[in-house]
């Protein structure tokens, strides 16, 4: 089964608070209302639906290699759908590294505290980003959010993602969130 951890600060995120200052104050991109970051984790855990809620609680408190649950908390497999207000839109992007960082020790780690067995364990990183709309359509201001902030080409221009060692994409948000 394919699993989903979104994971985030409980206490307030100062990378998130300073690269929404960057991309307004530094950058002049005064669209981008706020600003959310998730690290992200994606494996496959083989159990069945029963079992998985306790799969869960135990990787999460038996290890602190995926949450520190004296820092963060998660969501599993979706977040919650913002609230924004009509003239706004929300946009969530995926950022991955182009080198794997030590996934497969972690998940031998896991494994030996906990015999829990984790495949093909991935870290990503989600930015949430709500921006005002002005009339425009999602694909437009995507494209915008692409071209100003997200690829990092200059000093001036682009910030959440260092195209040499990491690429991205914009997320459904149908699969992001959960509706009710």
């Amino acid at each position: 089964m394919r699993i989903k951890l979104y994971t985030y600060l409980k206490n307030t995120d100062l990378h998130a608070i300073s690269a929404l200052e960057a991309i307004q104050h530094y950058m002049g991109y005064t669209d981008v209302v706020t600003l959310k970051r998730h690290l992200t984790w994606t494996f496959d855990l083989d159990c069945n639906d029963k079992k998985l809620s306790q799969q869960i609680e135990r990787i999460v408190s038996d290890t602190y290699y995926i949450v520190n649950p004296n820092k963060q908390s998660y969501y599993v497999n979706f977040l919650p759908k913002p609230t924004i207000s009509n003239d706004q839109s929300c946009v969530a992007l995926e950022v991955e590294k182009d080198f794997k960082e030590g996934e497969s020790e972690i998940s031998e780690k896991i494994f030996e505290k906990t015999g829990i067995k984790l495949n093909k364990l991935k870290q990503s990183l989600v930015w949430e980003v709500v921006v005002n709309s002005k009339n425009r359509d999602y694909d437009t201001i995507k494209n915008d959010l692409n071209n100003s902030i997200t690829n990092t080409s200059s000093r001036g221009q682009g910030l959440l993602v260092n195209s040499f060692y990491e690429t991205h994409q914009f997320l459904d948000e149908k699969a992001l969130y959960q509706t009710l």
